[in-house]
């Protein structure tokens, strides 16, 4: 639980006494590449932190998967409707990777805010954090043209753009799969792209 106990630490310190009521609430998981995690429609009962590998957030619409959040090691992921008010979750969390989990209990979690003063604290953080985070990210690239979006997206999350397929983090920043083709081979021949990227495999 180390990892798990490192992710809290960073919003607040916890007692010993806090760690171990949130350990109680958690279980460490394997998850396969493909896995739907939380499925949009459905009531999620779970909160996840990822201690190895990816997960992308998604939305259909019309019949058409729109990317809108991309999670890797050491980011937590939810859907803020179905946490809050226990509805329907608004999209769906897939693994893009083999990965390895913490699961927390969502259940046990909220039932540890009435008697724990630390741990509701934490929770009332690390939910603003999550949706500061969600909602800088959709508006990041409102403003940029397609050449810029790509060079954020390099510098937002290094390394990823070898790790998730070229169609995702199309969709995730705004443009299509043919123009993020088009720039990135553009980058890579011309020896301009300063991350020193090979040409990309649709994975």
């Amino acid at each position: 639980m180390d990892n798990l106990y490192k992710y809290f630490g960073q919003f607040i310190p916890l007692s010993e006494e806090a760690l171990k009521l949130l350990a109680g609430t958690t279980e460490i998981i394997t998850a396969h590449k493909g896995e739907i995690m939380i499925q949009q429609g459905q009531v999620n009962y779970y909160t996840y932190l990822i201690a190895k590998g990816l997960a992308r957030g998604y939305r259909v619409n019309l019949n058409d998967e729109v990317t809108d959040t991309l999670w890797s090691e050491g980011q937590i992921f939810n859907d803020v409707t179905t946490y809050i008010a226990n509805m329907p979750a608004t999209k769906s969390y897939q693994m893009l990777e083999e990965s390895v989990l913490y699961r927390i209990d969502n259940q046990k979690l909220r039932a540890l805010y009435t008697t724990n003063f630390e741990i509701c604290n934490l929770g009332r953080i690390i939910m603003e954090e999550y949706v500061v985070r969600v909602e800088a990210a959709r508006k990041r690239y409102h403003d940029l043209d397609a050449s810029q979006r790509y060079e954020q997206f390099l510098t937002d999350k290094p390394g990823l753009i070898l790790r998730v397929k070229q169609k995702y983090i199309a969709s995730f920043i705004g443009i299509s799969p043919e123009t993020f083709n088009r720039i990135h081979s553009s980058r890579t021949k011309k020896g301009k792209n300063k991350h020193d990227l090979p040409p990309l495999k649709e994975i």
